[in-house]
């Protein structure tokens, strides 16, 4: 039905049940049956197209994308929360007890 009303292709329809069986609650041995061996591995190298029928030019876009977003929001936290300076070594004390008289 949703396929039809959303007009999503045979690979949206591959890509969604994937999806769905990643992040369902099945055991590891039922993923890698359905799946394959290296499922949990992201874009291509953790898709068999003979079983997803997902094609690996899409799970790599769907990984590359995902990395992209990833990254712009580590820069945007980094910028908004910037660290304090560490210490220089030299002037950082021991935490043994014995070393710092």
């Amino acid at each position: 039905m949703a396929a039809q009303i959303y007009k999503l292709s045979p690979a949206d329809m591959c890509e969604l049940a994937r999806n769905s069986c990643v992040q369902s609650g099945f055991e590891m041995a039922v993923k890698r049956h359905w799946l394959g061996p290296e499922w949990y591995r992201e874009g291509k190298d953790g898709n068999l197209i003979h079983k997803t029928n997902v094609p690996n030019l899409r799970a790599e876009y769907r990984h590359a994308t995902l990395s992209e977003e990833r990254n712009m929001v580590r820069r945007l936290v980094r910028s908004l929360h910037p660290r304090p300076p560490r210490p220089p070594l030299a002037q950082s004390r021991s935490l043994h007890p014995l070393d710092n008289d």
